[in-house]
């Protein structure tokens, strides 16, 4: 079912105060259940002009999100789409579960039908699924400590309402885009991880698997950018991620669970230098590794350019 939605102009004074009279808006169609997927095509994100005003004059950060990013400790993994984030994640909860909290990310993508079980995603289980306009309406209040517009298609990241399920004592992470260790960093001085996957061909066999030429350019570009932001070493910490066939999955994952409580602790203890001094030989590894990954996207990228024209 396709609901039309109503002008920005409805949204309520929280929005309409803050974006100038003359901003064009636009009407777009939001799918409940999601037949586009199934037909493979993407959503389309409404309101792209609206968004595009808050990426440029983004409204503070409210004192009760900078609250519960302290309470909290609040953390980033964050890395290449289809690298295994929320994989690691996942299982650094199930390992010590009464020292980190998984966050769900707000998001405005549509549900997903699970190929695999065949079941629909349920509300507040992977995220918080919410309308566009309720999400304008909270970035233009300060309630998001972090948000992105991924592909031009979604907008998702990180809302106090998440922040606030968290107990005390327990630090809360999430994965999100590489923008978003930037706001941490401005936020609260704390680095994030940068999650490498490895080897390079599989992890681009997972991410761009079946995709049209054009979007598998605009995927890898998007990767290249991610990959120029983690070269930052005060903003980043890094953690390899071997993405190994079905018998040696299980042990990558728990491995790379246990590294990333070992660098969560140091981060925690002593910040980035007390990091650099435990694992330098892992920093010198990822920025390796990170340059060639730039090379070898760069050279992709030329590759699907030709073929395009």
């Amino acid at each position: 079912m396709r609901l039309v939605a109503q002008p920005i102009v409805n949204l309520g004074p929280e929005v309409t105060g803050i974006i100038p009279a003359t901003t064009e808006h636009a009407v777009f169609e939001s799918v409940t259940q999601n037949g586009l997927y199934a037909n493979g095509e993407s959503p389309r994100l409404g309101y792209p002009q609206v968004f595009r005003y808050f990426i440029e004059n983004k409204p503070p950060v409210s004192a009760e999100v900078l609250l519960e990013l302290e309470r909290t400790r609040y953390s980033l993994l964050v890395g290449p789409s289809g690298g295994g984030r929320n994989t690691v994640i996942a299982r650094l909860c199930e390992l010590y579960p009464e020292a980190y909290a998984q966050l769900l990310s707000m998001t405005t993508r549509p549900f997903r039908l699970d190929a695999v079980t065949g079941q629909w995603e349920q509300q507040d289980q992977s995220y918080m699924h919410r309308s566009v306009e309720e999400v304008l309406s909270e970035i233009a209040l300060g309630n998001f400590f972090e948000w992105e517009v991924i592909h031009g298609q979604q907008v998702s990241g990180t809302h106090l309402d998440s922040l606030k399920r968290v107990q005390d004592g327990m630090i809360a992470i999430n994965d999100t885009e590489p923008g978003g260790a930037d706001e941490l960093f401005e936020a609260t001085g704390r680095p994030s991880i940068f999650l490498i996957p490895r080897p390079f061909d599989r992890w681009l066999q997972n991410r761009l698997a079946g995709m049209e030429v054009q979007e598998k350019h605009r995927r890898l570009s998007t990767a290249k950018a991610n990959f120029e932001l983690a070269k930052n070493q005060d903003k980043f910490a890094y953690l390899i991620y071997d993405l190994c066939d079905e018998e040696d999955r299980k042990r990558s994952i728990d491995e790379s669970a246990h590294k990333l409580h070992c660098i969560l602790s140091a981060i925690h203890e002593g910040g980035i230098n007390q990091y650099k001094s435990e694992f330098s030989g892992d920093v010198a590894i990822a920025i390796d590794t990170i340059d060639r990954y730039i090379s070898m996207i760069d050279l992709l990228l030329k590759q699907t350019f030709i073929r395009d024209n």
